[in-house]
């Protein structure tokens, strides 16, 4: 008896000892294959981001002669952006660019409520509009860019000089409109994601709570402020 407890006692050691190097091995593989797979981004990162940035910020206080090649280190940069940082042009600019960001978020947030409304409600054409708003956001900057560009630029002068027989300039090259031109691309770029993910949390109210409100005789707007917009506040 004693003879077989110790062969049993052999035999569950030797079990062990097999799994904790299955085990082991397991682990070396996965280890091996997480850091495999981790390498190759982790790279184009620091070769692409970091390299390229850090290059960029050392060509900052770089002079290089042209006709010699020979490259100087200087702080001439650094005391330029601190003498930009003073002109009084700087807070005009911070200015504008805030109240770009404020009308871009206010103006395109209260569009694509309405929008993502309209689609949450099924009404005619709501499909079309959910793909035609989206489309910005799928299609390259370059090529929204370029489209939009060509139409406030060439496209309005000329319907406006062949209908309305009137020379007018680009809208981008015209003071006067250039600003809002700028800020309803901002909004159109922006407006599909927005509608996109307005209209899917609509689409996640409870129907039966629109439907009661219905019944106590809710008209759109009522149940749009009151129903609606509570619903969704947390996206």
């Amino acid at each position: 008896m004693g003879a077989l407890n110790g062969r049993e006692r052999l035999s569950q050691e030797a079990v062990k000892t097999m799994s904790i190097g299955t085990k082991k091995k397991r682990f070396d593989g996965n280890l091996l294959f997480y850091v495999l797979m981790i390498a190759f981004p982790v790279l184009q990162f620091c070769v692409f981001y970091i390299g390229v940035n850090a290059r960029s910020f050392l060509y900052a206080f770089q002079r290089i002669d042209i006709k010699s090649g020979e490259i100087t280190w200087t702080l001439d940069a650094l005391k330029n952006a601190f003498d930009k940082m003073v002109e009084p042009t700087l807070l005009t600019t911070f200015g504008t660019s805030f109240l770009a960001f404020f009308l871009t978020y206010a103006i395109g947030t209260i569009l694509a409520l309405l929008f993502s409304y309209f689609i949450f409600k099924k009404l005619p054409m709501s499909n079309f509009f959910k793909v035609m708003l989206f489309l910005p956001s799928i299609l390259s900057a370059i090529v929204t860019v370029t489209i939009y560009q060509n139409f406030v630029e060439t496209a309005i002068p000329a319907i406006s000089n062949s209908i309305f027989h009137q020379t007018i300039e680009g809208l981008i090259q015209n003071p006067s409109t250039r600003f809002a031109t700028i800020i309803f691309y901002n909004i159109l770029v922006s407006f599909g994601t927005n509608v996109l993910m307005y209209s899917n949390a609509m689409s996640g109210l409870s129907t039966e709570i629109i439907e009661a409100a219905k019944i106590d005789g809710a008209n759109s707007w009522q149940e749009f402020f009151h129903i609606v917009l509570p619903g969704i506040f947390p996206t």
